[in-house]
């Protein structure tokens, strides 16, 4: 590749970062802002991903952005395009879970994540990635990361345990997640 398009890449990796993980003047993460942006529900929020990013999201989709996963932070980058933002844009339609399953593969890239990633950018990947899928096998291995994770997090975000158990126990018992049954008509 060319020396553009790699910074190309690599501004864009930075804007999904600097987007996703919120940090104060310090640097530090804004965690409140953070858990505001993640779990709240905003037309606005919607509207400026769609605007700002959804050709990405589409293009990775697609299987574009495939070579990011040759980095960690390319890794979290491309599960905020394939995990994070089809679930704003395509909310309340079945393509919000269009990129679960594409960016499970994320987490099979052969990266040590704890040592390469910030606490709070492995809370995406592997965990997130992992608790979005649809089998058991893959709720336990978020459940055992998270408990490695935990305690390197402030305690704000331990929220997660009780979220991952909860996808455990539900997956455990119905075998996926009854709630997307509308949405792909079973």
């Amino acid at each position: 590749q060319s020396k553009a398009l790699l910074k190309m890449d690599e501004d864009l990796q930075n804007a999904l970062i600097n987007f996703m993980f919120l940090r104060r003047p310090d640097g530090s993460l804004d965690v409140m802002a953070c858990l505001k942006l993640w779990f709240g529900k905003s037309i606005e929020t919607d509207i400026e991903i769609r605007t700002r990013f959804g050709h990405h999201v589409e293009l990775a989709l697609k299987g574009g952005y495939a070579n990011w996963q040759s980095t960690p932070r390319g890794c979290v980058a491309l599960m905020i395009l394939l995990d994070q933002f089809p679930r704003n844009m395509y909310r309340h339609t079945v393509e919000m879970y269009a990129g679960d399953k594409p960016g499970r593969a994320i987490v099979e890239a052969g990266h040590d994540w704890l040592s390469v990633l910030k606490p709070e950018e492995c809370l995406f990947v592997p965990c997130l990635i992992l608790t979005h899928q649809e089998n058991v096998a893959d709720q336990q291995a978020c459940l055992r990361f998270w408990s490695k994770l935990e305690p390197l997090l402030p305690t704000e975000l331990h929220v997660f345990r009780t979220i991952f158990e909860e996808h455990l126990r539900i997956v455990d018992l119905c075998g996926n997640f009854p709630h997307r049954d509308h949405y792909y008509g079973r």
